[in-house]
């Protein structure tokens, strides 16, 4: 119970701010995808915009869809084509845009 909780917040610590490891070109081609959906300044939307979210959450919503503890096709079939690596990616180029005010 205590290494699985210490691993727990190791992990969450690792992705707290956008990893130095990230492949910044990597994840704005990637990021491109969602876009189509999730779009900057969209605040009218029932999809949110992605902008300025953290790197931790990003990552564990698109695990979450990848395993199905979240229900959607779309972003189920998105999350499943993304490595971890590619989630992280995906994930820093996001955590790195402005929010729409």
């Amino acid at each position: 119970m205590v290494v699985r909780l210490s691993l727990t917040c190791s992990l969450i610590a690792m992705f707290a701010v956008a990893p130095a490891w990230a492949d910044e070109a990597l994840g704005t081609y990637l990021a491109g995808t969602c876009m189509t959906c999730h779009r900057a300044g969209d605040q009218g939307s029932a999809i949110p915009s992605l902008a300025g979210r953290d790197v931790a959450d990003l990552v564990a919503a698109l695990q979450a869809y990848r395993t199905g503890a979240r229900q959607d096709a779309l972003m189920h079939a998105v999350a499943s084509s993304l490595s971890d690596a590619e989630s992280t990616d995906v994930a820093a180029y996001f955590a790195h845009q402005e929010p729409a005010q």
